[in-house]
């Protein structure tokens, strides 16, 4: 069968959503169409978050049909609040237009001009947005929208729901992207607007206005989010955008920030992000491929895109002179310095501030780590601590023990010991029992004259011949480490040490005991709640949503965060114990199994002619038919229940579809 348009759509995962499928597929093959993408220009360029769409109109240009860019330069004056948890930040025109030229010059590196038929057309919505007189258009085209659909588009709902403010100007987005629709439709013929998942309320707002002004139908599908495997959105590292303008990002960077790809992602970014044929990817998995050459065919196609052939080429033999040969490769970026400072001296602080890797010194020891004697007096604590630590079952946190010491004259690894004893059970950390340290020390002239010392200072550590740490409970020791300066040491001595250090360490633990003696029965108001549940592991794509929409709307409801274990375990954490407790709650929905004869407290979520749609669980809802909605006659729907209110319902079948139906008349009688 020969491939279409939309068949190469699904085959690369372009593919979300559309309004008429089967139509728009017959008429796409059989003629030439007109098509448009959105872009807001609140940038100077777009970043790699939205080369998906650009590869979807370069791939309109392979198949025959004439691609819109629709650049938003009447709808950037406003912004569109769709997945934004706030007003976007308004620019001038002038702004703007800078931005909106910048653009184009990108689209003119992905796109094709050579063909007058496939040629794209670049419009910017303020030629008519701005002409727009406010009554005629509410009078023309608002009267096409209600306000009870508009509330109900998530880029509306979500910020009502979070108690996020949402402008007047915002609300009226929908509308005018509607109106653009409309507008090309009008002016060009489009028939068919591409964009985001999150678009699609948008986007279905301008089909159905055509099909109310003209009685025409017109075309909307989506495209779905892009979030890497790590969760992070597309288009943005730790470094900052991935720019697609030239001027903004190195070509070297762009390479490398493909050639870092995740093993996880490979496979769907070459078909995303290539033009290689799908089935030829599809025998790189079959076949076992090596995963790094591919990640350099992935960065080497990409960049061809955007930089040419010999750039591309020139990136991958840096990157092999840099990592492989360990040589220098002649684009990576260079700093100079004069011949004098050279001649001076630079000290490595000095040196890694010149060249921009780091703004202080304090940036530079936090990137160089800590020292090797840090991370000895650390592991020696560790060892200690560890044996007192409860289960993972009984106390499932992770823990993070900082010892500052600002200044000793002592051991600081046995007082990292005790003070981390300390604030452990300060904390309410249900540890077994305390731990302490002491460090011992030993003069010894002969082994018959020598002196065994406790708790040395810092020139009887230095000066003396031994330096023997010992760390435990009243019940025994725990950890050890020993530093011995001369041959050897003589057992008797050892134990005599061994004997002296447990008194020692007794008596400290004593000390610590005066002041905490066994953890806090509860755990310090300052540590994040802990509360944990599971959830079948079918049900883990529809907790974390398309694009991660449910976990992160259920996060930031809630104030929480999530994570979720691929065998359904379910981990939630922060302040509010209230609020973790309700979270478990809607996990636990995602178990529910619906039980006939049992009344449950339900929200409407829909309001139809013939009843109510009534929502008992995140993934199960039910209809109350309009006779079971009171015990006498209904007229209106609306005239008795309203949207999201609550309702007690009774289950009365469950059936052979797994269709639910519900009664509120039959829960009131059950009362």
């Amino acid at each position: 069968m020969q491939e279409t348009f939309l068949s190469e759509l699904h085959n690369r995962g372009y593919f979300n959503q559309c309004t008429n499928e089967i139509d728009l597929n017959k008429l796409m093959s059989k003629s030439k169409i007109k098509a448009y993408i959105g872009f807001d220009c609140t940038a100077p360029s777009l970043h790699v978050g939205s080369l998906m769409q650009i590869m979807c109109l370069r791939l309109m240009q392979r198949y025959g049909h004439q691609p819109i860019v629709l650049l938003g330069g009447g709808t950037t004056l406003i912004g569109d609040p769709s997945g934004k948890e706030e007003t976007r930040k308004i620019l001038d025109k002038k702004v703007i237009n800078k931005n909106i030229k910048s653009i184009v010059s990108v689209f003119k590196t992905f796109l094709s001009s050579k063909n007058p038929k496939t040629k794209p057309i670049f419009v910017n919505n303020y030629t008519w947005l701005s002409k727009l007189n406010y009554i005629n258009f509410l009078r023309e085209i608002g009267k096409h929208f209600t306000i009870n659909k508009m509330l109900n588009f998530d880029s509306v709902k979500i910020r009502l729901e979070r108690e996020q403010s949402l402008s007047y100007m915002e609300f009226n987005y929908m509308m005018l992207q509607a109106y653009d629709f409309f507008e090309l439709f009008k002016r060009y013929k489009c028939i068919l607007q591409i964009g985001g998942s999150d678009q699609w309320g948008n986007i279905i707002n301008g089909v159905d206005l055509i099909k109310r002004k003209y009685k025409k139908e017109a075309f909307g599908l989506t495209t779905p989010l892009i979030t890497l495997s790590s969760g992070i959105k597309m288009g943005k590292t730790e470094k900052g955008a991935v720019w697609l303008n030239k001027n903004m990002l190195p070509a070297y960077d762009y390479w490398q920030f493909w050639r870092n790809t995740d093993d996880k992602d490979i496979f769907n970014f070459l078909k995303f992000f290539t033009e290689l044929d799908t089935k030829k990817i599809d025998s790189f998995k079959n076949e076992n491929q090596n995963i790094n050459k591919l990640k350099i065919l992935l960065a080497n196609k990409a960049t061809e895109m955007l930089h040419g052939k010999k750039i591309a080429k020139d990136c991958e033999i840096t990157a092999q002179k840099t990592f492989v040969d360990r040589s220098i490769g002649k684009d990576l970026p260079v700093v100079k310095f004069k011949k004098k400072i050279l001649e001076e001296g630079l000290s490595i602080f000095d040196l890694v501030i010149k060249t921009g890797l780091a703004k202080s010194n304090g940036e530079v020891r936090r990137m160089m780590g800590v020292s090797r004697r840090e991370v000895g007096h650390g592991n020696l604590a560790l060892r200690a601590i560890k044996p007192s630590l409860p289960n993972n079952d009984v106390f499932p946190y992770t823990i993070r023990i900082v010892s500052e010491i600002t200044e000793s004259n002592g051991s600081s690894s046995m007082a990292t010991v005790c003070g981390a004893s300390l604030s452990l059970m300060d904390a309410g950390v249900p540890i077994k029992t305390p731990i302490a340290g002491i460090a011992m020390g030993l003069i010894m002239e002969d082994k018959n004259r020598y002196a065994i010392l406790s708790d040395i200072l810092g020139t009887e550590d230095h000066l003396g011949d031994m330096d023997f740490k010992v760390a435990g409970s009243d019940e025994g020791i725990t950890a050890i480490q020993m530093d011995l300066k001369i041959d050897g040491l003589p057992i008797d001595i050892l134990k005599e040490a061994l004997d002296q250090a447990k008194e020692g360490r007794l008596h400290i633990l004593g000390e610590m005991k005066k002041c905490l003696s066994e953890p806090r029965k509860k755990l310090s108001e300052h540590a994040p709640k802990l509360l944990m549940t599971n959830i079948p592991p079918d049900k883990i794509g529809l907790v974390i949503g398309p694009g991660g929409k449910n976990i992160k709307a259920l996060q930031a409801d809630y104030e929480c965060d999530l994570n979720i274990e691929d065998d359904g375990k379910c981990v939630v954490s922060g302040q509010d114990q209230g609020k973790l407790e309700k979270v478990i709650e809607i996990l636990g929905g995602y178990s529910f199994v619906p039980e006939v004869g049992k009344i449950y407290e339900g929200k409407v979520v829909k309001i139809m002619d013939f009843g109510a749609f009534v929502k008992l669980a995140p993934d199960s809802d039910g209809l109350v038919h309009i006779s079971e909605i009171q015990d006498k006659r209904t007229n209106k729907v609306e005239d008795v229940l309203k949207m999201d209110q609550s309702v007690k319902v009774k289950l009365l079948k469950v059936d052979d579809k797994g269709r639910l139906s519900l009664s509120i008349k039959a829960a009131i009688e059950s009362k």
